[in-house]
C-alpha cells in the first residue's frame, strides 16, 4: 500500500510479539529494553496506524502487510 504509514523496525517487532500474545513485560526480556520502551514502541505504532488499542494495532498493522511472516 502506497499511503500506509511508516512503521520503524522496533514498532514492527514489538508488533509482532504482541500479535502472537506476547505481555509488555515478555516483549521487554525478549528484546532487552525496559517495559516503557516497548510500550513506547506500541503506542507509536497505534498512533501511526489510527488505532484505539493494542488488539486494534496488531490488525490494523497486519492489514497493511507488516506482519506477514517471511518464509
Amino acid at each position: 500500500v502506497s499511503n500506509a504509514p511508516k512503521l520503524s523496525r522496533y514498532e514492527v517487532e514489538c508488533l509482532r510479539w504482541a500479535a502472537i500474545g506476547k505481555t509488555d513485560s515478555e516483549i521487554s526480556t525478549i528484546m532487552a529494553r525496559s517495559r516503557a520502551t516497548i510500550r513506547y514502541h506500541l503506542k507509536n505504532a497505534a498512533d501511526k496506524l489510527d488505532a484505539v488499542n493494542r488488539s486494534q494495532t496488531v490488525f490494523n498493522a497486519t492489514q497493511l502487510g507488516y506482519l506477514i511472516s517471511r518464509i
